[in-house]
């Protein structure tokens, strides 16, 4: 059975993803996502912006250009592009930089 063929739903959020860390701006996907699958937990909801396979991270919040992207708490890259809620982050919209004093200085406040 393909992806395309399985309707849309509403899944428990815990189910089929894990936030590592409450600062973390991503949540890593445990089973696959169709994309308009909608994940909730309590009064928080995220819709799939595309399919999502197990292991792939999918954004909590929105990522503004340039932002970091925080996984286990940590900075693990920055975004290209603005990503919206629910969107796929992986290589094609998160790219690895330097972490330089001045950098971590603007990202965490004097």
């Amino acid at each position: 059975m393909s992806l395309q063929s399985i309707p849309n739903t509403q899944r428990e959020f815990d189910r089929t993803a894990i936030l590592l860390h409450a600062t973390d701006s991503v949540a890593v996907i445990k089973d696959w996502v169709k994309a308009g699958d909608e994940l909730v937990k309590g009064s928080f909801s995220l819709r799939a912006a595309q399919d999502i396979g197990p292991g792939h991270k999918i954004a909590v919040r929105e990522i503004a250009a340039d932002a970091p992207v925080r996984k286990y708490g940590h900075v693990i890259g920055f975004a290209l592009d603005r990503i919206a809620p629910g969107q796929h982050v992986h290589t094609h919209n998160l790219v690895k930089k330097r972490l330089c004093r001045d950098r971590l200085r603007a990202m965490l406040g004097p």
